[in-house]
């Protein structure tokens, strides 16, 4: 297994984008998309929001050859301990207002040979899986949602390159 991280802090859908676009050599059977806090932090439209990850879909498909694209839920930022109320209740409404045109995204460019797919996980909010600023995952966050991404995969087949 060879894996490869694509990000930057406070990118937004658009900018994953230019990094994906100006990034040379990438190829994976699998990619996994995990966006949208700074898109709800920025107020990103939900047309411009299906826009840019419609368009990460694209890159990961024809540029890398990704034949599953998995689109992870938007964080749940109502649940986020660093946000006071009401901010984390208004965040967390546009958190799932993005998290449903994300699904819709997917269901969208989903197809037998070129999968797209559109994972939510359960959270309890749990405070060991937020670092101490309360606001982004904490090491045993982000195990858990390693397990979760794995345990997913491997119920689901992935698309041979033959579907």
């Amino acid at each position: 297994v060879f894996w490869r991280v694509l990000g930057e802090n406070g990118a937004t859908a658009r900018r994953a984008l230019r990094l994906l676009s100006a990034t040379r050599d990438v190829a994976a059977d699998l990619a996994v998309v995990a966006l949208g806090v700074n898109d709800v932090l920025e107020q990103t439209s939900a047309a411009r929001w299906q826009r840019d990850v419609a368009a990460i879909v694209s890159a990961l498909q024809d540029a890398a050859h990704a034949r599953d694209v998995i689109l992870l839920e938007v964080p749940p930022l109502a649940q986020f301990p660093a946000l006071p109320r009401p901010l984390r209740d208004v965040l967390g409404a546009d958190a799932r207002r993005l998290d449903a045109a994300l699904a819709r995204v997917a269901a969208r460019l989903h197809a037998p040979s070129r999968r797209v797919r559109h994972y939510r996980f359960a959270f309890d909010g749990a405070r060991e899986f937020f670092a101490g600023d309360g606001f982004h995952p904490s090491a045993l966050g982000y195990a858990r949602w390693a397990e979760l991404i794995a345990d997913r995969l491997a119920r689901e087949p992935t698309a041979q390159p033959n579907d």
